[in-house]
C-alpha cells in the first residue's frame, strides 16, 4: 500500500476590501477554477479530490492548503494567479511556505 505524501502551503490573502472575510468554500472553489483556467483537464484531474483548506484564520486573512507533493509546484503558480475571490473581490495570494507537516506549516508561529 502506497501512502498519499502531501505539501502544506501557508498562503497569505490580500484585499482593499476591509470588510472581506473569505470562507474556506470560496478558497477552494477559486483555488480549484484557477487550476482548471491555468492547467486545463489535466490539473484539475491531477489535484481535484486531495485539496484541502486548513486552519483558516479569518483575522489576518492566512490559511494552509493541503496538495499532492507531485503537484505543488502547479498548486503554487494556481495560488499566485487568482485575482478575485467570493463576488468578484479582488484579491492578491501569495505563498509564504511549502512544509511536508501541518504543524511546520501552521502561521501561528510567523
Amino acid at each position: 500500500m502506497v501512502r498519499l505524501k502531501s505539501r502544506y502551503l501557508t498562503v497569505c490573502v490580500e484585499t482593499d476590501d476591509e470588510v472581506f472575510l473569505p470562507c474556506s468554500h470560496q478558497i477552494l472553489e477559486a483555488l480549484k477554477a484557477s487550476v482548471a483556467e491555468n492547467f486545463g483537464v489535466f490539473g484539475t484531474a491531477r489535484v481535484e479530490s486531495s485539496l484541502h483548506v486548513h486552519h483558516l484564520e479569518a483575522g489576518s486573512n492566512m490559511f494552509c492548503v493541503r496538495c499532492p507533493r507531485a503537484a505543488r509546484t502547479m498548486v503554487h503558480a494556481a495560488i499566485t494567479f487568482i485575482t478575485e475571490m467570493g463576488e468578484g473581490v479582488p484579491v492578491v495570494c501569495s505563498v509564504l511556505a511549502a512544509k511536508g507537516v501541518l504543524r511546520k506549516a501552521s502561521f501561528k508561529r510567523r
